[in-house]
């Protein structure tokens, strides 16, 4: 019976490594195809070719604007696949340290005051933040990018925190210290290299919730404004010509979900395998 659940065990482990193989392979696909059609020039406008069906010249037609469809939808995949990445990269690299910091610190002040912090943070809605800075500022770029920015920091401030608070108490983190090991050599030889894969995993999935954030920002008209419109943008934009051509919404959506879900796969493949 042990060897059968063994086995089986080891079936869904395999799986879930073949399925974030391909998740990964996928993600990776789009995320060149972005690149290379956002160094390319844009597609000009022409009027005459407006809404064009699928053909050899154009795979999923043209859109209101007689641009190429597939091409516009690549090129919003950038901005949307390079906010996500950003701000999640953002978020790391502000939390990361002031989760160590209220793990090591003794004072119950200040690791208190982190963590209430953090909370207070969590509570806003990124959609809330957004309007907030563009009242302040402007929509486009930098709004979207602190808003998903600010959404992220706490939940790696805690992530780090219970980790690092685990790591501190182990009995290999106590020899160290005894032998003279400073502070800054524990975080980094000791802490860091075993809290850090699994928040670059965690990271992934977090990505998936700030692809979905950006999109939801900017079909509320507080992302990039067009040209350089982002995949949230698109399908604002092609909703009002659905009795023309549903092709662009449709596209623009099932990308959206499957890199949602390529994300996803690869969070839990390592979940499975822990």
């Amino acid at each position: 019976m042990a060897i059968k659940v063994m086995r089986k065990r080891q079936g869904y482990r395999h799986k879930a490594t073949q399925q974030a193989q391909v998740a990964f392979i996928a993600l990776l696909i789009i995320l060149a195809s972005s690149c290379i059609f956002i160094i390319s020039p844009a597609p000009s406008i022409a009027i005459a070719e407006r809404f064009l069906q699928p053909s050899s010249a154009h795979w999923l037609g043209t859109d209101h604007y007689g641009r190429d469809n597939l091409v516009m939808i690549l090129r919003g995949g950038f901005w949307s696949l390079t906010i996500a990445f950003s701000a999640v990269a953002l978020a790391m690299l502000c939390a990361i340290p002031l989760g160590l910091i209220a793990a090591r610190t003794t004072k119950v002040f200040l690791q208190r005051a982190l963590l209430n912090a953090a909370d207070i943070l969590f509570a806003f809605p990124a959609i809330l933040t957004a309007l907030l800075i563009t009242a302040l500022y402007k929509p486009g770029l930098l709004a979207v990018l602190v808003a998903i920015t600010l959404l992220n920091i706490p939940v790696f401030l805690r992530l780090t925190f219970a980790a690092a608070k685990n790591l501190y108490r182990a009995p290999f983190i106590n020899a160290a210290r005894a032998l003279g090991a400073s502070d800054r050599r524990i975080v980094r030889r000791h802490i860091l290299p075993n809290i850090l894969t699994p928040l670059l995993l965690h990271a992934s999935t977090q990505v998936a919730l700030a692809i979905l954030v950006e999109s939801a920002l900017a079909y509320l008209g507080l992302s990039l404004p067009p040209p350089n419109a982002s995949w949230g943008v698109i399908v604002r934009e092609a909703q009002n010509f659905l009795e023309f051509s549903k092709i662009p919404i449709i596209a623009t959506a099932s990308l959206i979900f499957a890199t949602v879900i390529a994300c996803s796969t690869i969070a839990r493949a390592h979940s499975i395998h822990k």
